[in-house]
């Protein structure tokens, strides 16, 4: 085998994660939990549910993790094709663009 060996760090193929959940995860928790304190003027029992429901959520968001940390890269990707009924056996790239323009 021909050519030069060149050394990888392992923190540039390890996945950004925040308190142990994936970037956009842990966005998305705080964007969904955070509103309980906010609206609500820093009432008790809102204050609780919504800092209950943000550890609860980031409990099971970590454990998911920890299985795959880029849940979130391929859940972006596979919305794409949610409610896309029929996939065409197009594979190059321009026509593809063509497709989508069309949809």
């Amino acid at each position: 085998m021909s050519g030069t060996m060149v050394e990888i760090n392992r923190s540039l193929l390890r996945p950004v994660l925040v308190a142990g959940v994936e970037k956009q995860l842990m966005v998305l928790n705080a964007l969904i939990c955070f509103p309980f304190i906010a609206v609500t003027h820093l009432q008790l029992p809102a204050c609780l549910f919504g800092v209950g429901l943000f550890m609860m959520l980031h409990i099971v968001l970590r454990q998911v993790s920890k299985n795959d940390p880029h849940l979130g890269q391929l859940l972006k990707r596979a919305r794409r094709f949610y409610m896309q009924s029929y996939y065409p056996a197009i594979s190059h790239p321009r026509h593809v663009a063509q497709l989508i323009k069309t949809v």
